[in-house]
């Protein structure tokens, strides 16, 4: 059970972290095709 709530919570922060770093790049990407 530990194994288990400790991948949740490496696949939660890494999802995060990707989202993170994801998000700026699609807003970026939003800017130049709504410019």
């Amino acid at each position: 059970m530990k194994k288990k709530k400790m991948t949740l919570l490496h696949v939660t922060s890494f999802l995060l972290a990707v989202g993170i770093s994801v998000e700026p790049i699609i807003q970026l990407l939003g800017w130049h095709i709504g410019g």
